[in-house]
């Protein structure tokens, strides 16, 4: 995944691949390069990471996060 910027400014993900074409006798000749917008898959996937950890009406911390917040301090804090 990549963090593409258009001539605009507008930011956007993408996602690439490349082929290889071949001949018949094995000789790569070219390449298929294709791009995909992934935008809209990226956002939905920060939108669940965020709400992991945070309540969805008041955009808290929840009960989650402060469990688990309180394992790591209680863990890394004896000196």
């Amino acid at each position: 995944m990549k963090m593409q910027i258009d001539f605009y400014g507008n930011r956007f993900h993408i996602e690439d691949s490349a082929t290889p074409v071949k001949d018949g006798d094995g000789a790569i000749t070219g390449v298929v390069l294709i791009f995909r917008d992934i935008s809209e898959r990226t956002a939905q996937n920060e939108r669940i990471a965020y709400l992991n950890y945070h309540d969805h009406l008041t955009g808290l911390y929840n009960r989650r996060y402060f469990e688990e917040e309180l394992q790591r301090l209680s863990q890394g804090t004896d000196g």
